[in-house]
């Protein structure tokens, strides 16, 4: 078992969020096997622990991340992002907070198995470090009982494939593109947007996303360059 088990299986949903701080403090100090009654008296939860978790966050984070996705990383922890405009945060926005979520949900998106091989031994979740999170128990007794009753079952099924390649393209297109792009049983890619995605999961469709691959960023990357040369030449030809 890897030493920084806890960390994963946090971001994963096994243990039961009740602060994130506190949560993260309890898993920090049996990291480095400092007793709580130590840790307590010398440091402030509020301030050095958070940026000591971020240090051991960012270790591990780092071996799961590439150049692209750092660069998101640096977008999505920003006061002012395309998801807390639309959907309206109200709470106070927190800098150290945002770093945290953003690396949590690295650890959340990583492989353990593959093809059934154990890609990353996280061993059992230890529940007198943390409580059960019971929705995540629940999810996997349902997930289990939805494998038994669907193996072998070839039922067809409407699945919708989603490729990601970037808030950037949103950004940078001047809304002209999205961020995520459904791929057609013909091969072809169609705008499709977030409320989309809330929609057909609402009308019971399954949802397949994945990042884009870097044939198809080479892809959007040209289209997005000609959308700005064009934007350029209108912009020009107004200008005359």
């Amino acid at each position: 078992m890897i030493r920084e088990r806890h960390y994963y299986l946090y971001a994963k949903g096994h243990y039961k969020r009740i602060d994130l701080w506190e949560d993260l403090s309890i898993i920090q100090r049996e990291y480095c096997l400092i007793d709580p009654k130590h840790i307590n008296c010398l440091i402030d939860p509020k301030h050095i622990t958070a940026y000591d978790i971020i240090q051991v966050l960012a270790g591990i984070v780092w071996d799961h991340i590439d150049r692209r996705r750092f660069i998101e990383v640096f977008h999505a922890i920003g006061p002012h992002t395309m998801e807390r405009d639309f959907f309206g945060e109200d709470k106070r926005y927190s800098y150290y907070e945002s770093v945290v979520e953003e690396m949590l949900s690295i650890l959340r998106e990583v492989r353990v198995f593959r093809d059934g091989k154990c890609l990353l031994d996280l061993g059992e979740a230890d529940f007198s470090l943390l409580p059960e999170n019971e929705d995540h128990k629940k999810y996997q007794e349902e997930m289990a009982i939805r494998e038994k009753k669907t193996e072998g079952d070839e039922m067809a099924k409407e699945v919708i494939n989603i490729v990601y390649i970037g808030d950037h393209f949103f950004l940078n297109s001047g809304t002209m593109m999205s961020s995520i792009y459904r791929i057609e049983d013909s091969g072809a890619y169609r705008r499709f947007d977030w409320a989309f995605v809330s929609k057909e999961l609402r009308e019971g469709k399954e949802i397949h996303i994945r990042p884009a691959t870097d044939m198809e960023l080479d892809r959007f990357t040209r289209e997005l360059q000609q959308l700005i040369e064009e934007r350029k030449k209108q912009t020009e030809e107004q200008n005359c």
